[in-house]
């Protein structure tokens, strides 16, 4: 889930 970890790196605050 890459794709995951990469939204966590642009938008820390949503890790949902």
């Amino acid at each position: 889930e890459e794709s995951k970890l990469k939204a966590t790196l642009e938008k820390p605050e949503d890790t949902k």
